[in-house]
């Protein structure tokens, strides 16, 4: 059975931030088809929905502020790397982890592994880890600023 966009999103996502931790500081470039494991024909105009799920998750990574690239095209990008947000979540031990080091840790040893479903799980564990740790962040920054109206 073919899995699920957002099945396949935690899978690249995992792939993805293992791959910048354990390179991290170096900006690496990204083969699509390397990370994929899979070959594309010169002569094929169509890009496989895999690849496009790919690109779109390492895009929202962007987006969101877990890494950094300087350029994309339709099957690489150049000179990725985790920011400081990236890091800073991967280097957090959630309570729920009964490991002593960090949840990026498990993220590479998991991909590691290969098992899809454990890679999934430590997604959803270092999203809900991020968003809790930022949301958290960003109300104490509220709190310190109450003169101003907004949040940064």
């Amino acid at each position: 059975m073919a899995l699920k966009n957002i099945e396949l999103f935690d899978l690249y996502a995992g792939k993805i931030l293992a791959e910048l931790y354990v390179s991290f500081p170096l900006k690496i470039d990204i083969d699509v088809c390397d990370m994929l494991e899979m070959k594309i024909s010169e002569h094929d105009m169509s890009v496989p929905k895999e690849c496009m799920i790919f690109n779109d998750t390492l895009e929202w990574l962007k987006e969101s502020g877990f890494v950094y690239y300087e350029e994309c095209y339709t099957y690489a990008f150049r000179r990725v790397v985790l920011s400081a947000k990236g890091l800073e979540v991967l280097k957090a031990t959630p309570a729920s982890i009964k490991r002593k080091d960090g949840i990026g840790e498990q993220l590479r040893d998991v991909v590691a592994t290969g098992k899809k479903e454990a890679i999934r799980r430590t997604v959803d564990t270092i999203l809900a880890s991020a968003s809790h740790l930022f949301y958290t962040n960003n109300d104490k920054s509220c709190k310190q600023t109450e003169a101003v109206a907004f949040c940064r």
